[in-house]
């Protein structure tokens, strides 16, 4: 083993008790090799400190500002005239170097002073470091063995070559390549430029560092900012340490490319990763670390991408999955999440994230918090999770439905799913959400509470759950159940199936020849334009066929039913004390059991009261009147006029005569036909003598 160091010595450092000029009077100065120990106090006026120092042309210089308390260093270099000729201030709070080659010998300026733009963000006050030195390189070289090589406080070039090596740069900002065997590198100043051979070995870098790692399962370790990784081809060991003054401003600068390797980046402060085709996995560690991370988006194109996990913090990350079926998991915080190809999972954990599959069959889960979750091309599985979500299915609307059957819960909250393209099945689980299928045949659930679904295009599914929920079909031949609530549902252009469940419901056939019921309650079901088939079910119902030759039923309830202005329509009151209208056409109207009350409107109708005290109005000379069981009333029958009331079943009253002679009578009230049985049915203001045989059908 070889112990091989730098000779370059430096002058002694001075420290600046008073209180320095801030112009071209300044009498303090600096000569090469020399570090100047200064303090800025803004809070008494002081703007910064002026340093003259004596340059030689021809000769690279290296100036540097280093804080020593004092947050965010900026540098000035002025000519003997006191003309600016360059300053760094290193962005964002870094300390500040400034390189010159002179094309005149002579006297110059340094300004050390701080950035004001931060404000009161920073605290323009504390010590600094201020150092000029020729740029003298100096090259050490290893032996083969396993050497221990120090560099000096400039810049070096140093090369281990064989054998395990220690490295110590000793600062300056150096080039190393540490050659083969299991190295160690550090201290290699900022602005190093470092590179691993094959062997595992160990680098620590800092600010400016770019470090390449060459063959081997290699450990780095990122102190400071800006600084530049490159993986190499087998599993390294990346650490971004948490750098306090660089999570202050929201930027470091850091950033880490993995290559062909199986890499694993940890992340506790602030970094960008960009991952290779390996199967990588980046993670964000603790409560500041600040993650933007993509899977293997960057580089040359591979045909074999890696299956990626990418694991956020508690801040607000940005992740992307790039090639490969990858894992990406957002943890707290707003986070920006992009699957990328491959059929990925994707969770974006607490907070308000902006989650996309992209391409392939991706299962994403928003987690809790206000999330917007796009699906992309593929047949995604997603998961709002709790927090009022927004979801699309898809990334755009019109999307080629082939690929594109996604099936969506929303979860809890308050939620707004689109499915676009495909034919998707979409829920939009706990709290009053909107869930809209859009193209395709789709299923759609709108969950507890009160929800809207919308079908769109195609022949769609749709139930509403608990709650008052609003059903529109769309375009299709549509079925929607409203479930248990007071539903509004519209069936819209097709030829629809609506039901409206438990509760007072509203039903609009719409367009189409459709098929509607009410469900239990009072609910009020509108066929609209088409032939349509309505059925109240129980409770207090109103059914309203619109234009089209319609069928009605009342079912269990007081019901009201009305035919319509145009068709021929076939209404039953069933159970109940139901009210029909027929309106106009030749229409069938049976009150079925209960008091009914039958107006079969214009046109040629048959009206059956049914079972029950009923009565019926012959408004039309067409009409026919069918003898029930029950005591019924008939209003408006004109004698000679072409209506007739119907005995043909009653088996007691065989022809008119035997009507005349045995079952007819006049009261105050009308003529009353008696058929022995308990049954009557009285023609209001009617006389025997007003009757012919030609009023009656036997």
């Amino acid at each position: 083993m070889a112990l091989i160091t730098g000779d370059l010595a430096s002058n002694p450092p001075f420290t600046e008790t008073d209180d320095l000029p801030n112009d071209l009077s300044t009498s303090v100065s600096l000569i090469p090799n020399q570090v100047l120990n200064g303090t800025i106090d803004a809070s008494i006026g002081d703007r910064g400190d002026w340093v003259s120092v004596e340059l030689e042309a021809g000769t690279d210089y290296i100036i540097r500002m280093e804080g020593a308390g004092l947050l965010d260093p900026y540098l000035f270099l002025f000519d003997l005239a006191g003309n600016e000729l360059d300053s760094n201030d290193n962005r964002n709070g870094s300390n500040s170097q400034i390189t010159i080659t002179p094309t005149e010998t002579g006297t110059y300026y340094l300004r050390a002073t701080f950035n004001g733009f931060w404000g009161s963000h920073i605290q323009p006050d504390g010590g600094y470091r201020l150092s000029v030195s020729r740029n003298n390189w100096q090259h050490l070289v290893g032996t083969g063995l396993d050497d221990t090589i120090i560099g000096n406080a400039d810049r070096d070039s140093i090369e281990g070559f064989a054998g395990d090596d220690w490295i110590d740069g000793n600062g300056g900002g150096d080039q190393i390549w540490s050659g083969s065997g299991d190295d160690t590198v550090t201290n290699a100043g900022n602005y190093a430029r470092i590179g691993t051979g094959v062997g595992n070995d160990s680098v620590v870098g800092s600010m400016g560092a770019q470090i390449w790692t060459g063959a081997g399962a290699d450990t780095v370790i990122l102190d400071d900012s800006s600084t530049e990784v490159h993986t190499g081809d087998d599993a390294d060991f990346v650490t971004v340490v948490h750098d306090e003054f660089f999570s202050f401003f929201g930027y470091s600068g850091t950033r880490v490319f993995t290559w062909f390797g199986d890499d694993t980046v940890n992340v506790e402060g602030w970094a960008e990763v960009y991952g290779g085709p390996g199967n990588d996995l980046i993670q964000a560690i603790g409560p500041e670390a600040r993650l933007i991370a993509s899977g293997d988006t960057w580089g040359p194109d591979y045909s074999d991408h890696g299956n990626d996990t990418i694991i956020g913090g508690t801040g607000n990350d940005r992740i992307s999955g790039g090639y490969g079926n990858d894992s990406l998991v957002g943890n707290a915080g707003n986070d920006d999440i992009s699957g990328g190809t491959g059929n990925d999972s994707l969770d974006g954990g607490d907070g308000d994230d902006l989650i996309g599959g992209d391409g392939g069959d991706d299962e994403i889960n928003g987690g809790t918090g206000a999330d917007r979750i796009y699906g992309g091309r593929g047949r995604d599985n997603i998961f709002g999770g709790a927090g009022d979500d927004r979801i699309y299915g898809d990334d755009d609307y019109g999307q080629s439905s082939v690929e594109s059957h996604d099936t969506v819960d929303g979860g809890a909250g308050d939620d707004q799913i689109y499915g676009l393209g495909g034919n998707d099945s979409l829920n939009g689980g706990a709290g009053a959400d909107f869930v809209s299928g859009d193209l395709g045949n789709d299923t759609l659930a709108g969950g507890a509470e009160a929800d809207s679904v919308d079908g769109g295009e195609g022949n769609d599914w749709l139930t509403g759950g608990n709650g008052n929920d609003e059903l529109f079909g769309g375009d299709g031949n549509d079925t929607a159940h409203g479930d248990a609530g007071d539903d509004l549902i519209f069936g819209e252009a097709g030829d629809d199936s609506l039901v409206g469940g438990d509760g007072a419901d509203k039903v609009y056939g719409n367009n189409g020849n459709d098929t509607l019921t009410g469900g239990a309650g009072a609910d009020n079901v509108y066929g609209d334009q088409g032939h349509d088939s309505l059925t109240g079910g129980d409770g207090n119902d109103g059914l309203w066929g619109g234009d089209g030759n319609d069928t009605a039923s009342g079912g269990a309830g007081d019901d009201r039913l009305g035919g319509g202005q145009t068709g021929d329509d076939s209404l039953s009151g069933e159970e109940g004390d139901d009210q029909i209208w027929g309106g106009a056409g030749n229409d069938t109207l049976s009150g079925g059991d209960g008091n009914d009350w039958l107006d079969g409107g214009s046109g040629t109708n048959l009206l059956d009261g049914g079972a029950g005290d009923d009565t019926v109005i012959a408004r039309s000379e067409t009409d026919t009147i069918v003898f029930s069981d029950g005591h019924d009333l008939v209003l408006a029958f004109a004698p000679g006029s072409g209506a007739r009331i119907d005995l043909s079943g009653v088996a007691a009253i065989t022809d008119f005569a035997d009507l005349l002679a045995n079952h007819l009578s006049d009261t105050d009230q009308g003529a009353v036909i008696d058929d022995g049985l308990g049954n009557t049915l009285t023609l209001d203001l009617l006389l025997i003598a007003d009757l012919g045989a030609d009023d009656f059908l036997f």
